[in-house]
């Protein structure tokens, strides 16, 4: 049997990226199933995910001195790749010709077998993880979180199989059916493209009418629930609407760099940097500083100016 050091990238301090959902999020969905399904089949396996840092610099440095206290035959980091939203596919970094690139080489065959573009093993001699963990060390960017075919693809249960398929040659049985949207909350933003949508009472065709919205119009969604063979929305208001209507909040930086912050200030924290191309669900508005800011799934706040962002709408993600 043998040793392992994994970990998800990022973390909701200093969070990754996001798009069609957060990698910070996800990242850590695959990490906890690769683990489970790694010591299911009898190997040793520590968990080096860093939650406590709050520059990535830190997180980086923990998550290192994390892994550099256990001797393992491998260093397992799980994360999700992004770019302006035509970036697709599965691709693993790691340095040097040890038996590793074997690993790395299997690992994003047995990903693209799921219907992932393979875009093989590239370079990560420039990576903060590979270049410092004492033992051998692969990233693994599962696909890419900005781009739609990808995240319609993306499980986390069966990009955790194909990875564990990929190091072990073996197949452990799912540990729970491949994900399925569930009632419950789910905070998001959407657009009414109706011309005219009514508001239910109770998420049912049968429920009392208790107003109606226009085209154009936001909702800031806390819940989902299924019924009456459609997923029904709950705003914040406590009125729930179809699913069917409506469209999830998109808005995609147009500039070559722009401040994420930790509250919707010009004075409060930075916590990462948007680039061109980056898409953001959200989950809610606020107005500060007489800005509009948006708060992304992620958790971070960036400014809606147009001169930065563009706003467009895509299907709805059940799945967040």
């Amino acid at each position: 049997m043998a040793t392992y050091n994994v970990h998800a990238g990022h973390n909701f301090k200093v969070p990754g990226a996001s798009g069609m959902f957060s990698e910070t999020e996800e990242d850590r969905k695959v990490k906890d199933a690769v683990i489970s399904k790694l010591r299911q089949l009898g190997h040793t396996v520590y968990d080096c995910t860093d939650n406590d840092g709050v520059t990535q610099s830190q997180n980086l440095a923990n998550i290192v001195r994390k892994c550099n206290s256990h001797s393992v035959d491998l260093d397992i980091s799980i994360h999700f790749n992004a770019s302006n939203g035509q970036g697709h596919g599965t691709e693993v970094l790691l340095f040097g010709n040890g038996r590793h690139r074997d690993i790395g080489q299997r690992i994003v065959n047995e990903i693209s077998a799921l219907g992932f573009t393979n875009r093989g093993i590239k370079d990560g001699s420039n990576l903060y993880v590979v270049k410092y963990t004492n033992a051998l060390a692969i990233l693994i960017e599962c696909c890419f979180c900005d781009n739609s075919e990808d995240a319609r693809i993306y499980n986390a249960e069966t990009m955790a199989a194909a990875i564990v398929k990929g190091i072990t040659g073996q197949t452990v049985k799912p540990i729970q059916p491949a994900k399925a949207p569930t009632n419950g909350r789910h905070e998001i933003v959407v657009e009414c493209t109706a011309d005219v949508l009514n508001r239910r009472k109770e998420p049912s065709l049968n429920a009392d009418i208790v107003g109606k919205e226009n085209k154009g119009y936001q909702n800031r969604i806390i819940e989902k629930r299924y019924n009456d063979g459609m997923w029904w929305f709950k705003d914040i208001a406590g009125y729930w609407i179809s699913a069917n209507y409506v469209k999830d909040v998109i808005y995609t930086c147009t500039t070559p760099a722009l401040n994420r912050r930790s509250e919707p200030s010009m004075n409060s924290k930075i916590v990462g940097t948007d680039r061109s191309g980056n898409a953001h669900r959200i989950k809610q508005y606020k107005t500060a500083d007489g800005v509009k800011w948006a708060q992304d799934i992620a958790g971070y706040w960036f400014s809606t100016n147009q001169k930065y962002m563009k706003k467009s709408l895509n299907d709805c993600n059940l799945n967040i």
